[in-house]
Formats: structure tokens, sequence, C-alpha cells
């Protein structure tokens, strides 16, 4: 079975959209409908807009258009919550080029079927949450199995439950609070303040760990 790899946006932040509104979506917005442009025109357009690598980029956005199929299989990480999303294509391309260039516009209906931990992934995907290009194939018999356990309940939780089940309370607790330690009365500390800057390629707001020096494009578009 052909499954694809695809990032949420930079650090998960389009996950939890991308789950309620049952889509799947790349960014290139300054790339217009996919369906009613060539392959040199889109390169053209990714040129433009100062991709170093728009052959890669153009890649990436043909085998969303014309690869992508219903019924594949998307695997999604969820860095926010330590899980991986799993749906399968279920609907064509679609253009939604009423939203801002810096939004998703480039599209497709997912059916997600459910989120499980990392540890549960077969082993051909196991680099899942690391990937750091945007969209990625695989073709593996052991797909279908792992989505056949999926689809049954036998795995897995549903893909809008983000916080798995609490564990069950210890009988002969009548308030579970004996068990429980104290607080401390210290204060938290305070999360340190992350630099971020935009990039120019992709204009995603990212840290500016992901910039080499004062580059004004990141990692990923550099």
């Amino acid at each position: 079975m052909r499954a694809w790899i695809i990032r949420g946006g930079e650090g998960g932040e389009a996950v939890d959209r991308f789950i309620d509104e049952s889509i799947i979506g790349l960014g290139y917005g300054e790339v217009p409908d996919l369906e009613k442009v060539d392959r040199w025109d889109i390169k053209t357009a990714l040129d433009n807009a100062g991709y170093s690598n728009p052959e890669a980029h153009a890649d990436t956005l043909i085998a969303f258009l014309h690869e992508m199929v219903n019924g594949d299989g998307v695997f999604m990480s969820d860095p926010n919550h330590g899980d991986v999303v799993v749906g399968v294509i279920d609907g064509p391309y679609n253009c939604a080029s009423y939203l801002e260039a810096h939004e998703y516009r480039h599209r497709r209906k997912v059916r997600w079927i459910a989120r499980h931990d990392r540890s549960a992934l077969p082993i051909v995907l196991n680099d899942t949450a690391r990937q750091r290009s945007v969209l990625r194939r695989v073709d593996s018999p052991s797909i279908r199995t792992h989505i056949d356990a999926l689809e049954s309940g036998a795995l897995g939780r549903p893909a809008t439950q983000r916080s798995a089940p609490r564990a069950p309370r210890v009988p002969g607790s009548a308030s579970g609070s004996a068990s429980r330690p104290r607080r401390s009365s210290a204060s938290s500390p305070k999360k340190p303040v992350i630099a971020t800057r935009r990039c120019d390629g992709c204009y995603q707001t990212k840290p500016v760990t992901q910039f080499d020096g004062d580059e004004t494009l990141c990692r990923d578009c550099a």
C-alpha cells in the first residue's frame, strides 16, 4: 500500500486545523491552482518567489496533484501530543484560492481514522516524526496491515481525541487524593522566550535556530 508522510506545518502548528477540517494541505501560496498550470509555470512561480530549489518543491506539488489517489494512507506527526495521526485520502485536489498566500491553499480531503503513539508505527514509517521534507511517499504491505488495525479499533484512539485516556483509579481509594504527591509551594520556573523570524521563502514564522546566521530563508527553503 502507498502512504504519504506529511508535515502539519512548522512545529505541528497546522495539525489541529487539518484534523478539524478533514484535510491535508501544502503552502506555496505563490503557486496558483495546480490544475490550471503546468510544471514550467509551477517552477517559474517558485523561482520568482525565491525558493532555492524550485525543482524539488515543484516535484512535491506535482506529486500532491497527480500521484495521490483516494485510499492512499496519510501519516502526520503531532509533536504537541507526541502522537502520529493516520487517515486516508478521501477526495480530489482542491485549491482554496480565497485563503491568504501564507495559508495552506493546496488541499485534499482526508478521512482521519485514528492517532497513536509514535512507537506503534510500522518500521518503514519510524522516521515520520523526524521528517524535514514537506511530503514523502512510502510504499509497503505493512501499511495496509497497520491501517486495517486502526480501522478495526484494535489499535489507537480517535484522531480528535488529543489526550490519551486517564489510567483507571486504584480500587479502595475513596478520592484518590491519598496517593497524589503534594505540589511544591515553589513557583514553577518561567518558560524561556524563543526568538523567532519569518522566512521569506515559505512565509512561516520559525525559531531563529531554523536559520543560518542572518539568512532570511529557513533551512527547509534554503
